[in-house]
């Protein structure tokens, strides 16, 4: 059995909730991703610079544990960036070529690690407080699909973003598809898809998938005045909007109207909405009690697929 595979499956023990010895099992996801707290924000880094942050087992695990941090109520929300000259380049291709070179690998291993890479991309677009992309240098392939999965993307003018896969006869696996058709329109998917062509990043602005374009250098202060902005916000009342945005997109108009009417009056039972109002009426700035809610830890025991909510413990 191959590296890669052993690695996987590792990887799937972890999943499975048995995460106790993963030092053992995969022992470089410490450094693979970088966890630092900045005030109420958790900065995950990408610390692959040699492989320009390519997607392996350490990668996902390392991501996955981050996002399990990211539960803490001090969390306000999380930024996902990488080190050295991409952002990510995608997949690792020596780790993906050694996956699919083995029968075990082919058959078992694969379709695994694509059950959990798409785990990693459900838990970004599931956990309720903002996720951010800092985007920098290249953004390729699985590092679009992340990106993707963002609620918000702040890239530098010299950032070049696209699509690789048919280059090397792979398809995207992790949502890309799915996800971009609706961002920036099935003709302008395809463009990426079929060609490999890598726009600039106020061309992807323009179409939609990047929030913010700032000078090259300047994408950390960007991305630390919105993080600063959206501490200052509600969290229950950020979790929510985020939620209604996600499922009333594919919701007809009447039923997404009725969802975010219902938010509204569950809402504004609590006390931040009490709070908010005397806050201005007081002529101050307003101090939120409520909790953030909380999502499915990547160890519970379920298996692989979309995280479902802990009994008590709802989105």
């Amino acid at each position: 059995m191959s590296d890669a595979v052993d690695r996987v499956e590792a990887l799937a023990v972890a999943v499975g909730g048995d995460y106790g010895p993963l030092d053992e099992l995969i022992p470089d996801w410490r450094q693979a991703v970088l966890r630092e707290r900045r005030g109420p924000t958790l900065w995950l880094t990408l610390n692959r610079p040699e492989r320009l942050n390519g997607l392996n087992a350490d990668v996902i695990v390392g991501l996955l544990i981050g996002l399990d941090e990211a539960e803490d109520s001090e969390v306000r929300s999380v930024v996902i960036a990488g080190r050295g000259r991409a952002f990510s380049a995608g997949g690792d291709m020596p780790f993906e070529q050694d996956l699919l070179s083995t029968y075990e690998g082919r058959t078992v291993a694969w379709p695994r690690w694509l059950e959990i890479a798409n785990m990693m991309q459900a838990r970004i677009r599931g956990l309720p407080k903002p996720v951010i992309a800092a985007v920098e240098g290249v953004a390729v392939a699985g590092g679009l699909e992340i990106m993707a999965s963002c609620d918000l993307v702040v890239a530098g003018e010299g950032v070049r973003i696209g699509d690789a896969h048919l280059n090397y006869g792979f398809v995207p696996g992790s949502g890309e598809v799915a996800i971009l058709s609706r961002v920036i329109g099935p003709h302008r998917l395809k463009r990426l898809l079929f060609t490999g062509e890598m726009p600039t990043a106020r061309e992807m602005e323009s179409w939609g998938l990047i929030s913010s374009v700032v000078p090259d250098g300047e994408v950390v202060a960007e991305v630390e005045r919105m993080t600063t902005a959206i501490a200052a916000r509600s969290g229950p009342a950020v979790a929510g909007l985020k939620r209604l945005i996600s499922e009333g997109l594919d919701a007809p108009l009447e039923v997404a109207i009725r969802m975010e009417w219902d938010h509204i009056i569950r809402y504004t039972l609590g006390a931040d909405v009490q709070e908010g109002v005397a806050a201005f009426v007081e002529k101050r700035e307003p101090a939120y009690v409520q909790p953030v809610p909380t999502v499915m830890r990547f160890g519970q025991a379920g298996s692989f697929g979309p995280p479902k909510p802990r009994a008590g413990r709802g989105k």
